[in-house]
């Protein structure tokens, strides 16, 4: 199974800069409760935010840049060859795949995801990187409202049709 994670504000925005653009420590153990013993697949430029490997998981890094390489990541230079690998490594690292950013690797994976855990941030916020939009083909199974550091959110779990 193919499942993205993300936190998305009410326009969409996951990012500003490279960061998150607001800071919800709750979505962050969430986050980690969901990946954690599983292949997480990230895109360089999420991996560089991170800053290092995110332990207890098997950190997929898919980028461009065919020199690219860092210790604690495998790295792929295409989306599909990354969930294949991570495919092989189900019995180490379960069925569910997670997709954990950013924003190109969401949109070249939304059509093969069939779970979104999405945090909605119940407000607009500046940003530069997006999530698809996913509403058309996915439907709320469960929703958990929140709130911290002035923000109200929305652990939601989505489905596909």
């Amino acid at each position: 199974m193919i499942s993205h994670i993300a936190a998305v504000s009410k326009n969409r925005v996951i990012g500003n800069n490279g960061q998150l653009p607001w800071k919800i420590s709750e979505d962050l153990k969430y986050f980690k409760a969901r990946t954690k013993n599983k292949c997480i697949i990230m895109g360089r430029k999420t991996f560089e935010s991170l800053g290092k490997p995110l332990p207890d998981r098997r950190n997929v890094v898919v980028t461009r840049d065919t020199n690219w390489q860092h210790p604690g990541c495998v790295v792929f230079h295409n989306v599909l060859e990354a969930i294949r690998d991570c495919q092989k490594q189900s019995a180490t690292y379960g069925d569910e795949i997670m997709i954990v950013g950013g924003g190109e690797i969401y949109s070249q994976t939304l059509f093969l995801a069939q779970r979104l855990y999405i945090t909605l941030i119940d407000d607009e916020i500046s940003g530069d990187a997006f999530y698809p939009d996913w509403q058309e083909d996915f439907e709320l199974k469960e929703k958990v409202d929140r709130e911290e550091n002035g923000f109200k959110f929305s652990f939601c779990l989505f489905e596909r049709k």
